[in-house]
């Protein structure tokens, strides 16, 4: 399943934390497509996907916007 995430024009860390919240609800292998203008969020989503174990299958940045595709792994804590 895909769920979309839009955190358009919010600022760090609340991409990241509306991702979150969302991977916790997720079942394992679900896809979660977050759309952010946050310059930020580029980068802060790399490091998320790493430190959590989740993994981040793409990220694009076109018109002000990054869109990012995590896939979610429930085997990590």
């Amino acid at each position: 399943m895909e769920k979309i995430i839009d955190a358009s024009g919010t600022i760090c860390p609340y991409p990241i934390v509306l991702l979150s919240r969302a991977a916790r609800e997720a079942k394992g292998g679900d896809v979660l497509r977050v759309i952010a203008t946050d310059a930020a969020f580029a980068r802060d989503v790399r490091s998320w996907s790493k430190s959590t174990g989740h993994q981040l299958l793409s990220i694009e940045e076109s018109e002000g916007k990054i869109v990012a595709l995590v896939r979610v792994n429930k085997c990590t804590p």
